[in-house]
């Protein structure tokens, strides 16, 4: 009589061994399917995230100024090329389907051909991966500028991929519009360039900057921080806010406000140097577009955006 229940014991743990490998295997199904809905939702915040700020980097860009078919301060390179650099790899197909939608929509927004726009939008693409490669085959310690070579890498990276952009760009604009090659060409390289100096340095210092905060931040150095931060504001108002004789030389501006991106760059490093650099140069550009500072008496004209790209970037390469 004793061995009935022993028998039938022996055949109900089969059961239970199956009923936990089901178990087991719909918790790790539930568990992957949950993971890729994570990761599915990732990608669609970073290609929303991107194409949204893409988009009114490029905007805003266009509507101040046009010359040569292209605007004469491009925001949006540096802006690309500084979140490529940051960007893992499994991302980066998210950012470059956001900034392409982006990209295209503001050149539509703001009249350019269906074609045209798909064509230049693929373009500043390409200089944003080229210039990512670069990087990362001949200069992959210049993210992190931990000293002022690294800088000069990244900058001269990016310059290199607008060169090339500006190429393809130039060849496209005269097949589908008849421009003229060389006037594309010069604006759009100089347009390019000049957003890489002012906006790339910003994204890249700020993350590492961020990723490296000592917490609680010292008073002091807080306090120091908002006063540069005002004195920067308000002297560049009042240089490229207000108009000054045209008859000033066009280059030597910049230096009057040198010594407090110096102080920036030296009390803060490259954070400071980034951001001040960046500061002054949108003050410049806003001045320019309003027909305020030195250039307030000159038109809009390809003179007029190749002092404001030199102004940029000599005062970037000297700080």
């Amino acid at each position: 009589m004793s061995c009935g229940p022993a028998i039938a014991l022996e055949r109900d743990e089969p059961r239970q061994d199956d009923s936990r490998v089901l178990l087991e295997v719909f918790t790790s199904s539930t568990s992957t399917l949950t993971g890729k809905i994570r990761d599915w939702r990732a990608h669609g915040a970073a290609a929303l995230g991107m194409g949204l700020v893409y988009f009114l980097a490029c905007y805003v860009a266009l509507s101040i100024d046009v010359t040569n078919g292209a605007a004469s301060v491009w925001p949006a390179s540096g802006l690309l090329f500084g979140a490529l650099l940051l960007t893992p790899k499994r991302f980066v197909p998210s950012v470059l389907i956001g900034s392409f939608f982006g990209g295209t929509a503001a050149n539509l927004g703001v009249g350019f051909a269906a074609a045209t726009s798909i064509g230049y939008t693929f373009i500043n693409l390409g200089e944003g991966l080229a210039g990512r490669w670069l990087v990362r085959r001949y200069c992959p310690d210049a993210p992190r500028l931990s000293q002022p070579l690294n800088g000069f890498a990244l900058i001269a990276c990016g310059a290199t991929a607008s060169i090339g952009g500006a190429l393809i760009a130039a060849t496209l604009a005269t097949l589908t519009s008849h421009a003229n090659w060389f006037g594309v060409f010069g604006t759009w390289a100089g347009s390019d360039a000049t957003g890489v100096v002012i906006v790339a340095p910003v994204i890249v210092a700020t993350a590492g900057a961020v990723s490296e905060l000592r917490r609680p931040f010292p008073r002091g150095r807080l306090i120091e921080a908002v006063f540069v931060l005002a004195v920067l504001v308000i002297t560049s108002a009042w240089l490229y806010l207000w108009k000054h004789p045209s008859r000033l030389d066009q280059f030597a501006n910049p230096l009057l406000i040198l010594p407090l991106i110096a102080w920036a760059a030296v009390r803060f490093e490259a954070p400071g140097a980034a951001w001040a650099i960046f500061i002054v140069n949108a003050f410049c550009v806003w001045g320019t577009a309003l027909g305020y500072g030195p250039l307030f008496d000159l038109t809009p004209s390809s003179l007029v955006n190749l002092v404001v790209q030199a102004r940029v970037v000599v005062t970037g390469m000297v700080a």
